[in-house]
């Protein structure tokens, strides 16, 4: 189905969906430290800490730790 926009909601600048992305905002923690330790369990949460500060820091400067 089709939405009529008003000429008012077509000049309306958009919102940058990234603005708020969680990823995005991880990411760009993680661009302003030089070396991390990620506490490292296996699971979803903390493979997706650890896949976002290797993407931001390079593999050398992230330690995955597990207990």
């Amino acid at each position: 189905m089709m939405r009529n926009l008003s000429p008012k909601q077509l000049t309306k600048p958009m919102r940058n969906p990234l603005d708020n992305d969680p990823y995005n905002r991880l990411l760009s923690w993680f661009a302003d430290r030089s070396l991390a330790v990620v506490a490292f369990s296996g699971g979803v949460d903390s493979t997706l800490v650890l896949r976002v500060a290797c993407e931001a820091l390079g593999p050398a400067r992230v330690i995955a730790v597990t207990g």
